[in-house]
């Protein structure tokens, strides 16, 4: 699956509403900003709308790209650029309140 792979992540509701409750339109906006940050949303999909669903979209809506291409998670996984430390401690900060 995507997420297997490192490109996608699900998201649900965590307000005290029920993880998936859809009133006011939460993953319509969420997949607003999503997609305003450059992600794909599953809820575009024709089949099997998958709206908690947001993912890289260079890799099309499957695996069968990376699998062409790599062959395996691990030989993806090292052409990945390795995150300065000082960067995750900032944004660690950032979203410690």
């Amino acid at each position: 699956s995507q997420h297997q792979w490192g490109i996608a992540f699900d998201f649900y509701r965590a307000d005290g509403k029920g993880a998936y409750n859809e009133d006011g339109d939460f993953f319509g906006r969420a997949a607003t900003i999503a997609k305003n940050l450059g992600l794909a949303w599953g809820g575009d999909w024709k089949s099997i709308v998958d709206k908690p669903h947001v993912y890289l979209p260079d890799w099309g809506s499957g695996t069968g790209i990376l699998k062409q291409k790599y062959g395996t998670f691990e030989a993806f996984k090292k052409t990945w650029p390795k995150m300065d430390v000082a960067i995750l401690k900032k944004l660690r900060a950032a979203y410690a309140g």
